[in-house]
């Protein structure tokens, strides 16, 4: 017959091996959510990086973009300059022609 301390003794160990056996399962779930969250993180990461590489590359693309319009405005603009200045010496030469022919 066990006496009333061996009883308390063995039913706390039980309740304790109980226990510690509840939290090595939340132990053993908690290993699984962080393993969980490291491999989310990781995919973020690679996305992330991914995104990161393509916003170079659109921005190098458009900084090009607007550097070959500023190009195109000036080649625009000195044309321009060019064709007023032949008409303006178009002019002139019609005047000339014109003075030396009444003449």
């Amino acid at each position: 017959q066990m006496c009333i301390r061996d009883r308390v003794s063995t039913q706390s160990t039980g309740g304790f091996e109980k226990s510690k056996s509840l939290m090595e399962e939340k132990l053993k779930a908690f290993k699984v959510e962080l393993e969980t969250a490291e491999t989310e993180k990781e995919k973020v990461e690679r996305e992330k990086r991914k995104v990161d590489r393509e916003f170079g590359r659109l921005k190098q693309k458009l900084e090009l973009a607007e550097q070959q319009v500023e190009d195109l405005s000036k080649k625009t603009k000195d044309m321009e300059k060019k064709y007023k200045s032949t008409i303006n010496d178009l002019k002139g030469d019609l005047e000339v022609h014109r003075k030396g022919s009444r003449t």
